[in-house]
């Protein structure tokens, strides 16, 4: 069985957060969970790197519910003390999912296609 955004269930009352360094893999991603209804927050360490991203889907999905959340994976101060583990805490229950992906580093020419 392979996996296709479109059975994903609603997702109204979840929350993520989305970072990563392949911009299009994680626009992807957050247009997927907006358009399913999630609150998402896709992490960067400026929010110059995530604007037109969250422009672009904020005009695809008027309702979408996106936020920059400015976030340092470098400094694991800010990860672990300042920024990121007060928000998990304060969200429980919380889950923390790690998704990752060599593929995009020798996908074809043409791309993923990504339903």
């Amino acid at each position: 069985m392979h996996f296709k955004a479109e059975n994903v269930s609603d997702l109204t009352g979840k929350v993520a957060l989305v970072t990563g360094g392949n911009p299009r893999l994680v626009y992807e991603t957050m247009k997927q969970l907006a358009k399913k209804n999630a609150k998402a927050y896709m992490a960067s360490r400026t929010f110059e790197r995530a604007r037109q991203a969250i422009e672009t889907l904020m005009k695809a999905i008027p309702a979408a519910k996106i936020e920059f959340f400015e976030l340092n994976l470098a400094d694991l101060k800010q990860v672990f003390t300042t920024t990121l583990l007060p928000v998990i805490v304060k969200s429980a229950p919380s889950r923390i999912i790690n998704l990752s992906s060599a593929l995009h580093t020798s996908c074809p020419e043409g791309g993923i296609l990504f339903d």
